[in-house]
């Protein structure tokens, strides 16, 4: 006789939420510590934690498994905003304040405004807890990463060409050449 079926959990959305971490362009690496483990797409909101709508929310979350230590939010000791992981292994659906989708190559970053569409699971394993499945992304104000421009000037050396092969070194040397020796320690300037 097959195991009886756990219900499946209805897709909920979160209260609103400033990104404080993002890794939506593509999964985050497994842990070092983990290394068998999947890569994620996740992302990391800042609640107030003051907020009614957030301290019913919350309290709802930690109500599917009571007396449990592991919940998928904690209190950043800095700035007393709750912050909450949500995660999956599928790239997560992004979309506007008006529910049209965001282009590819366009994502929330850090600053950013969001609700989260999840999924709430819970495990019995590590002394069981709730995690929250990542389904999408509602961006309310959109905060783009930005690579803002460095103060380095030109120098004479390596320089990337076009097309991603590389020009050889002003000093003549092969572009795979042996790199300088290492300074001794009481070469150091300070």
């Amino acid at each position: 006789m097959a195991a009886p079926k756990k219900d499946k959990r209805p897709m909920e959305v979160s209260p609103a939420g400033i990104v404080e971490y993002a890794w939506l362009n593509k999964p985050q690496p497994p842990h070092p510590k983990n290394p068998e483990g999947e890569a994620k797409y996740s992302v990391t909101l800042a609640m107030n934690v003051n907020d009614p709508k957030v301290k019913v929310w919350g309290a709802a979350v930690k109500a599917l498994r009571p007396n449990s230590k592991n919940y998928p939010f904690h209190i950043d000791k800095e700035t007393g905003n709750l912050l909450v992981k949500f995660s999956s292994v599928y790239k997560p659906r992004i979309v506007d304040a008006k529910r049209n989708d965001v282009p590819e190559g366009r994502y929330p970053s850090r600053g950013s405004t969001v609700k989260v569409a999840y999924v709430a699971n819970e495990y019995d394993g590590f002394g069981g807890g709730v995690n929250l499945y990542l389904q999408g992304i509602q961006v309310i104000e959109l905060v783009e990463f930005e690579r803002k421009p460095l103060p380095f000037g030109d120098e004479e050396g390596y320089v990337q060409e076009a097309g991603g092969t590389e020009a050889p070194p002003a000093d003549g040397r092969a572009p795979d050449g042996e790199p300088p020796p290492e300074p001794a320690q009481d070469d150091l300037p300070f």
